[in-house]
Order: C-alpha cells, then sequence, then structure tokens
C-alpha cells in the first residue's frame, strides 16, 4: 500500500506544504493504484500515533479510519 505510481505525490505534498507553510501534516491519505486488484485508501499517521479503524464502514476506505 502505495505501490510505486501511487503515494509518492500524496507524500511529497504533504512535504512541500510543511516546508512552505510550516504546516505539518496531520495525517497523509494514501491509496492503491487503478491497478491493485483490491482498491484501498489509508491514512498514514505521524508517529507515535497509528491509523485505527473506526468500527463501521468500508475496511478500505481511508474515512473509515483515524489516527490515534
Amino acid at each position: 500500500m502505495p505501490n510505486n505510481a501511487q503515494g509518492k505525490d500524496e507524500l511529497f505534498a504533504a512535504l512541500m506544504k510543511w516546508q512552505k507553510e510550516g504546516v505539518a501534516p496531520e495525517k497523509i491519505l494514501v491509496s492503491a493504484g487503478a491497478s491493485a486488484a483490491i482498491k484501498r485508501s489509508a491514512p498514514l499517521c505521524p508517529y507515535p500515533r497509528t491509523e485505527v479503524y473506526i468500527g463501521t464502514g468500508d475496511e478500505n476506505a481511508a474515512e473509515d479510519y483515524t489516527c490515534r
């Protein structure tokens, strides 16, 4: 999760915003590529927090996770 084609843009954009605006990301949303067998997105959380499924909704959708 992210594969070679996905995830890099999201990470780069978040790092650039942090560098330019001084705003550290709360989380970065990444997704499996279009060619992935299972379409999945998830948040990348800053250490020491980690992604936690909220218990309802799609287990493959970032909006159904939170960083704790």
